[in-house]
């Protein structure tokens, strides 16, 4: 039952290894993802690209439901519905 034990024991790190793994490329990937939708988000501002700003927004919903976090999503969500586009500063 020992050699059983460690065999079981051995197999359970070697799994904590992989999900680690799994785990940092996620994070890394999610990083990039950051990195990209920042990016994204400041040309758009720049660029008052409304068009653009409103699909990011859409992404960034999408990814907090992904997080679960769903409060925040739904008030982004009501957000996007109910607000009026205002003017731009080139308008005023």
């Amino acid at each position: 039952m020992k050699k059983l034990r460690l065999v079981n024991k051995s197999i359970r790190l070697e799994v904590d290894i992989v999900f680690c793994k799994v785990t940092n490329l996620i994070r890394i990937g999610c990083e990039h993802m950051k990195v990209e939708i920042y990016k994204r988000l400041f040309k758009a501002i720049f660029t008052e690209d409304v068009l653009s700003l409103k699909k990011i927004a859409s992404i960034i919903i999408q990814e907090e439901r992904k997080l679960g976090h769903n409060k925040l999503a739904d008030a982004l969500e009501e957000i996007s519905i109910s607000e009026k586009t205002k003017k731009t500063l080139n308008e005023q």
